[in-house]
């Protein structure tokens, strides 16, 4: 919201609304690391396919090793 407050160009808002949702989806990740013993991650489909989403959750949740599989996406049809 602060940055299409401020009258940032459309391409710096889609980035940074991936960026959030990066976040948002390492945050989940490490709450179901921590309540249910999860060592392995698996993530499919195809939004994964946006390289700002992809490299932030390669660069912020290294340590845990997320698989991204190339091949199969569960929301495609």
């Amino acid at each position: 919201m602060s940055f299409r407050l401020a009258g940032v160009e459309r391409h710096y808002l889609a980035y940074s609304i991936f960026e959030a949702l990066g976040d948002m989806t390492i945050g989940i990740c490490h709450q179901l690391k921590t309540k249910f013993t999860i060592s392995h991650f698996i993530m499919m489909g195809n939004l994964f396919g946006n390289s700002v989403l992809y490299s932030r959750i390669l660069s912020k949740f290294q340590l845990s090793n997320p698989y991204f599989s190339p091949a199969i996406a569960l929301d495609d049809c």
